[in-house]
């Protein structure tokens, strides 16, 4: 799978850069996985923290 992206194969060549975000075929994210508020701007949908409780009033989920 990695053959389909050179520029993620040249990363691999490097320490440390996994995990790696790729979206569109261009790498967003390096050495972390994305947050909730990485992927509520990736894909411009709305994630919700599902470690919250249910009337969470201190969370990034609100």
């Amino acid at each position: 799978m990695f053959q389909n992206y050179p520029q993620v194969t040249q990363m691999l060549e490097k320490k440390d850069v996994l995990p790696l975000t790729l979206v569109d075929g261009e790498i967003t994210l390096i050495g972390d996985y994305p947050t909730v508020e990485d992927l509520t701007e990736i894909t411009g949908l709305s994630f919700q923290n599902l470690g919250c409780e249910e009337d969470c009033q201190d969370c990034s989920c609100q």
